[in-house]
């Protein structure tokens, strides 16, 4: 019964030191675990005797070096056992299920427990002699390493340190039952799962702080859509343009026909000719309100006479305030220069300062003639403030004069012969953009009206143009750009210029024989930020001689 669990010592006694108890009378009490005592030496042994076998779970001292491969020691299938050398662990289960073909266990578990080449099938009795009977039967196999049937952890290449052959059976026995079995039949099962694979890893929890992810990029909010270029509407005037309240005092105010663009030309003796256009800007379109540039211009045999103006923003009846004004200039002039003494028209210094002081005299007029109007319809003088710009030209026998003046904003530029530009006067701005510092019918404005400007020689000169500052602005510094304004009149549209977004292309303008629409359609161009009214008056030869290159 016992021929295949128990030996005797090769070539020498059984051990008689302990014998065991049979098995039957044992209790099935947990043995506590006895204090390992050190091997004591074999004084019967022979120094020929082979080493011992290892026992399956004897710990393996660290070595820094790979010891030598002692080989197991041979056992005889034939030899008897000493029954009195035999000991029960009664911590292992008596009874344990046997792992045969027929065995009702899963496929699964006797396939794995065929599988693994590396389950002993005989324990010797010097190793472990606390083993039952039955657990014999059940583990004929091939021999295993120990390391594989104490803990089945990752193989390893080292060698366990044998025990001497006369240890102590109680030291034994603890080192093979350090962790006991439980209590349970399917505990030699457990014994026969397949090994880990020598590419597995034991699971490790990490002890230290968990790892702080990455902070996710911030996003950033899409950028505001850009600002849709600015959408204008040409709304006609809700209001009247000459309030009731005024027409009731001034009936020719009353008949006077408002359009919101308009355009003239004449053709004058001596090889001149006038031709003006004013347009309403986007701005007052868009308002729906009039527009308060006027111009006006008047010619007798031997003179004529231009005038630009330009209503104030802010005053809320500027509009007839240049209306007006500019019409009170040349209205004044038409009746008082055809009184001029011949004696004064021959003399050319006479004729110089009363044609200046007719000129002063005619500025003052449209002055009063603002101061009467508000104080007549009882309303602030303030109200119908304008600029004014004047042109005088004269053509008589002898001489040839131009005289100009200039009140408020805008620009008089002159074209010479030679193709050079030149601005006369100069603009009464302010400290800041589109600021004026002089309005008809202000007090200063009087004083400005005394400051005549003599463009000489006249016979130089081939066109004269005056301007509101819906021209002067877009073309700033004007007295430079200048040349480009004339380069258009003369020799037409061809591309847009320098900053503008867009700008009719034409054909040369003034060298048409009807001007007025083409001088009106210039007028067309677009820059970003100029919305204002503009107005151009322009006294040119005709027919034109000027080369166009």
């Amino acid at each position: 019964m016992f021929g295949n669990l128990f030996t005797r010592p090769p070539n020498g006694p059984a051990d008689k030191k302990n014998p065991a108890a049979p098995a039957t009378d044992a209790p099935k009490t947990e043995t506590p675990k006895p204090t390992p005592v050190p091997p004591t030496p074999d004084v019967t042994k022979r120094p020929t005797d082979p080493p011992p076998a290892a026992s399956a779970s004897a710990p393996i001292s660290p070595a820094p070096s790979k010891p030598e491969k002692t080989p197991a020691p041979q056992r005889s299938d034939d030899s008897i056992p000493d029954l009195k050398t035999l000991r029960i662990d009664r911590s292992i289960p008596r009874e344990l299920p046997k792992m045969s073909e027929d065995s009702p266990a899963p496929a699964s578990r006797r396939d794995s427990a065929k599988s693994s080449g590396d389950l002993p099938t005989k324990i010797s009795s010097a190793a472990t002699p606390a083993v039952s009977a039955t657990t014999s039967s059940a583990l004929a196999k091939p021999p295993e390493p120990a390391s594989a049937l104490a803990t089945k952890s990752k193989p390893t290449n080292r060698e366990p340190t044998p025990l001497p052959a006369n240890a102590n059976a109680t030291s034994s026995t603890s080192a093979i039952t350090t962790s006991p079995a439980p209590a349970s039949n399917t505990a030699p099962i457990a014994l026969l799962a397949a090994p880990k694979k020598p590419d597995e890893s034991p699971l490790t929890l990490a002890t230290g702080p968990a790892p702080t992810p990455a902070p996710k990029p911030t996003e950033l909010p899409p950028p505001p859509p850009p600002p849709k270029p600015a959408q204008f509407q040409n709304l006609p005037a809700t209001e009247p343009w000459c309030p009731p309240a005024i027409a009731e005092h001034f009936p020719e105010l009353r008949a006077h026909i408002y359009e919101d663009n308009a355009a003239t030309e004449r053709v004058l003796p001596g090889g001149w000719r006038v031709v003006g256009a004013t347009k309403r800007g986007r701005q007052h379109a868009h308002k729906a309100t009039h527009r308060e540039d006027s111009l006006a211009f008047n010619a007798g045999a031997t003179f004529t006479i231009l005038c630009v103006s330009d209503g104030a923003g802010s005053c809320p009846l500027s509009r007839l305030g240049s209306h007006v004004a500019s019409r009170a200039v040349t209205t004044r002039l038409l009746e008082q220069l055809p009184k001029l003494e011949k004696s004064v028209a021959a003399d050319g210094e006479k004729l110089r300062a009363e044609l200046s002081a007719q000129l002063t005299a005619a500025l003052g007029t449209a002055c009063q003639a603002l101061l009467d109007m508000a104080a007549k319809t009882k309303t602030s003088a303030k109200d119908y403030r304008c600029t004014l710009l004047t042109l005088l030209h004269w053509r008589g026998e002898k001489h040839e004069l131009l005289l100009a003046n200039q009140i408020g904003d805008g620009a008089i530029l002159v074209l010479n012969k030679d193709k050079s530009t030149r601005r006369i006067g100069e603009a009464d701005s302010g400290q800041f953009s589109g600021e004026v510092s002089c309005f008809a019918p202000d007090d200063n404005a009087r004083d400005k009206a005394k400051k005549i400007d003599f463009i000489e020689p006249a016979d130089a000169v081939e066109c004269v143009l005056l301007c509101t500052d819906g021209i002067e602005d877009p073309f700033f510094p004007i007295a430079k750009t200048a040349v480009d304004l004339f380069r258009q009149l003369y020799a037409g549209v061809s591309e847009p210029l320098r900053d503008f977004r867009a700008q009719p292309l034409q054909p040369p303008i003034l060298p048409q024989e009807s001007a007025a629409g083409a001088l009106g359609q210039w007028l067309e161009f677009e820059k970003r930020g100029e919305n204002d009214d503009r107005t151009v008056l322009v006294l040119h030869r005709c027919p034109v001689t000027f080369p166009r290159a």
